[in-house]
């Protein structure tokens, strides 16, 4: 036979903490905000050291001069003056020399025929040739070439002349010669 059931213990202590659980998935990236006002203006920086001085706007000529006699072998392209180390960029280029035959023969008539960075043989668009015929006695006879050229890369510019005769008898020369370059903006040939 049972008997009576007694009154309840009193309560135990709390047990201790178990470890904490992983966590949770990262949620949803919420809506931007409003963009927020605009700053003050900053103070203004330092004055920056001043520039080198520009150019005074007068193109840099350059002039090659050849009085000297040079001699023109009958047949023979010979180059009268040669103006090196041309910079990339366009000019207008000028040429001249002045052609002397000595005292000829019966049959020692001839021409001379000079050309600004071409050969005297092949006339073309990119140069400019000067021809003058003398005859039978003392004769002078001033040739001049001009042509605008745009160099890619630095280069030169040659006056070159060419003599033929009748017999290749007597003497002729080239001397007084010049080669003046001037710079320009650019340069645009057409065919005329």
């Amino acid at each position: 036979m049972q008997g009576e059931t007694g009154s309840s213990g009193a309560a135990g202590s709390p047990g201790a903490s178990g470890p904490p659980g992983p966590e949770g998935p990262r949620g949803l990236e919420g809506p931007r905000g409003p963009e927020g006002p605009r700053g003050p203006e900053g103070p203004a920086g330092a004055d920056g050291r001043q520039g080198p001085p520009g150019s005074d706007g007068h193109p840099d000529v350059r002039e090659l001069f050849r009085d000297g006699r040079v001699e023109l072998p009958d047949g023979e392209t010979v180059t009268v003056a040669t103006l090196e180390d041309v910079e990339p960029g366009a000019y207008l280029i000028f040429a001249k020399t002045t052609v002397e035959a000595g005292t000829a023969g019966a049959e020692d008539g001839g021409s001379v025929r000079c050309s600004l960075n071409g050969v005297p043989t092949a006339n073309t668009t990119s140069d400019d040739t000067a021809e003058t015929e003398y005859g039978r006695r003392n004769e002078t006879a001033t040739l001049a070439t001009q042509i605008t050229e745009a160099y890619s890369q630095t280069g030169s510019a040659r006056l070159r002349c060419l003599r033929t005769s009748s017999s290749g008898k007597g003497d002729v020369v080239a001397r007084e010669t010049k080669i003046i370059l001037v710079p320009i903006g650019s340069t645009t040939r057409v065919d005329g």
